[in-house]
């Protein structure tokens, strides 16, 4: 993870045959994203999340 991009890792890795996208927006104290993982360039699993500070 990065400072940048720290809520699920990097927005591109790939590992051999495997790619994981992942897009974030929003800030800290509310944020949503969409991710995405990739074997041969078939998508294998695809999440939606969300989440913030709670008070």
């Amino acid at each position: 993870m990065s400072k940048e991009n720290s809520y699920r890792g990097p927005v591109i890795y790939q590992n051999g045959q495997y790619k994981h996208h992942c897009i974030i927006s929003g800030e800290f104290k509310w944020f949503q994203g969409h991710e995405e993982i990739y074997f041969a360039d078939i998508k294998v699993c695809e999440c939606l999340f969300h989440g913030g500070l709670i008070k």
